[in-house]
């Protein structure tokens, strides 16, 4: 069927009504769908292009939204369903960030790079079809690979990688920044469950930094 659904509150944005208005499942369940096309744009000038993109898009698609107030990243953007956008070219380390994530993983690669790391950063903004030709791209020139989503890490932007990467017998080292799989009964805004589970800029750096290392 034609049809666009929208999923407004993705991630931890209702933080407040608890576990069950955090959706952590979204992208996994809709991306299992036959046909099924999954946006998630990370600013509201991607919002608005995404939402007339579909609009001329003939079969089924899911846009996730947060909730209101995300910062505008982009001016002009070339958006095209199912083409990720390079927001920086690294050859020490590529993040790969969707939906509302985006904004804290710009905010990380600016920080990394003032410790002198040269770092990649592409937003995501189709789950599927994933641009597989981008991240084929990717992993030739950087061969540590960081995901970054407001999502559970099983079935979402990290694990739909990982699928291409492990077709491609690639040697790239992939890390997946999300929320773990579990329960945490934890109440609060946004901001504070980012903390609890890890997805603050700060948090995010102290990963990647400790992710350098061991990798």
């Amino acid at each position: 069927m034609n049809v666009k659904i929208i999923g407004v509150g993705g991630g931890l944005s209702y933080g407040y009504a608890g576990l069950t208005h955090h959706s952590l499942e979204d992208i996994a369940l809709m991306r299992t769908i036959n046909n099924m096309t999954v946006i998630c744009p990370s600013d509201p000038v991607l919002t608005k292009l995404a939402v007339e993109k579909s609009v001329a898009f003939k079969g089924p698609v899911y846009i996730r939204l947060g909730k209101a107030g995300e910062p505008i990243i982009y001016e002009k953007p070339k958006f095209k369903i199912g083409k990720g956008l390079v927001l920086k070219e690294g050859t020490d380390l590529t993040i790969i960030a969707t939906g509302n994530q985006v904004s804290n993983a710009l905010t990380v690669s600016n920080e990394l790079e003032t410790e002198g790391i040269k770092v990649g950063l592409i937003d995501m903004h189709t789950i599927k079809p994933l641009d597989d030709k981008l991240i084929i791209a990717t992993v030739k020139n950087t061969k540590k690979i960081v995901t970054i989503e407001e999502h559970n890490i099983t079935g979402g932007l990290g694990s739909a990688l990982a699928e291409i990467l492990a077709q491609q017998k690639s040697k790239a080292v992939l890390k997946r920044l999300g929320v773990l799989d579990s329960f945490k009964e934890a109440v609060g805004d946004q901001d504070y469950l980012r903390k609890v589970h890890r997805l603050t800029p700060q948090l995010i750096r102290k990963d990647i930094l400790k992710f350098i290392k061991d990798a």
